[in-house]
C-alpha cells in the first residue's frame, strides 16, 4: 500500500519508524520537514496487564491513514541524509542550518547548544550535491553522535567528527579520526578508509591507530586577568625536603 503525503516541504530523505509516547510510528524525513505518518493502530492489553500496539487489520490497503507534520522548517536539505544516526528512538541528523535530535515527536536544534559556531562554518559551506563528502554515525558504548565532514573549501583540509554526548547533552569536542566510514556494533566503533581497512576506534589498551602512533594532547586557556570569580587556594606540603 502506499500513502501520498504533502510535497511542498520537498522529496522524503529519509524514512525511519521509532517508539514515543503515541506508540510505534513511523517518520518520513523531507528535504525541510518532518511528517509523522499516522497508522491505524489498536492497544492490546495481555492477561497479565501489558500493553503492546498492533496494526489494525480492518484496512488492509490503508495502514497509513493521515500525516501529521511535527515541523515543516527542518529537514535533511540537499544530500544531508548522508549527516543521520540513530540508536534506540533517537535520531540524529544535520543540514544547512544546523544539527538536530528528533526524540518522541520533537525536534531539537543541537547545534545551538553552545556550539554553534563551530558547527554552523562546516554544514553551511558544504557544497551541494555530494561535493562534500559527510556521514553520521552514532558510538554506542559512549553514547555519542558523530558528524563527520571531510573537508569543507578552506575552512578544513581534512576531516573531522564533531561529537555530541547523550549523557552531559553537550557537544564536547572533536575527532581526528582520519577515515571516510564510521560504524558502530556490539559498543565497538570502527574506522574504514575508503573501504579500505577496518581499525576500531578507543581501544584503551594500543597506543597506534592504522599502524600510526596515536597523539595525545591537552589544550588549556588562560586569561591574563580575571574580572569576577577571585578565589584563594591554601597548600600544604608534608615532606623532609625543602622545595
Amino acid at each position: 500500500n502506499f500513502y501520498d503525503i504533502s510535497d511542498n516541504t520537498g522529496e522524503i530523505k529519509f524514512a525511519w519508524d521509532a517508539l514515543s509516547d503515541r506508540g510505534s510510528n513511523l517518520y518520513a524525513v523531507t528535504d525541510s520537514g518532518i511528517c509523522l505518518l499516522i497508522t491505524d493502530k489498536r492497544t492490546l492489553s495481555s492477561v497479565e496487564g501489558a500493553e503492546f500496539t498492533s496494526i489494525s487489520l480492518e484496512q488492509p490497503d490503508m495502514v497509513i491513514t493521515d500525516q501529521f507534520w511535527i515541523n515543516k522548517t527542518t529537514g535533511m536539505s540537499d544530500e544531508f541524509w548522508r549527516s543521520a544516526a540513530e540508536f534506540e528512538n533517537s535520531l540524529y541528523f544535520a543540514n544547512k542550518s544546523s544539527a538536530h535530535l528528533l526524540l518522541n515527536n520533537k525536534v531539537q536544534d543541537i547545534g545551538r547548544v553552545k556550539y554553534f559556531s563551530k558547527i554552523f562554518p562546516y554544514v553551511s559551506l558544504a557544497a551541494d550535491g555530494y561535493g562534500t563528502k559527510m556521514e553520521g554515525c552514532y558510538d554506542t558504548k559512549h553514547k555519542e553522535y558523530w558528524l563527520s565532514i571531510h573537508g569543507v573549501g578552506s575552512y578544513s583540509s581534512g576531516i573531522v567528527a564533531l561529537v555530541w554526548s547523550e549523557l552531559v547533552e553537550h557537544w564536547v569536542g572533536e575527532y581526528a579520526f582520519d577515515y571516510t566510514v564510521h560504524m558502530s556494533f556490539n559498543n565497538r566503533t570502527y574506522g574504514s578508509r575508503d573501504g579500505v581497512g577496518l581499525y576500531e576506534l578507543h581501544d584503551d589498551a594500543s597506543f597506534t591507530l592504522g599502524g600510526t602512533n596515536i597523539v595525545s594532547y591537552v589544550d588549556q586557556a588562560s586569561s591574563k586577568q580575571s574580572s569576577y570569580g577571585k578565589e584563594f587556594f591554601r597548600f600544604r606540603i608534608n615532606s623532609n625536603t625543602s622545595p
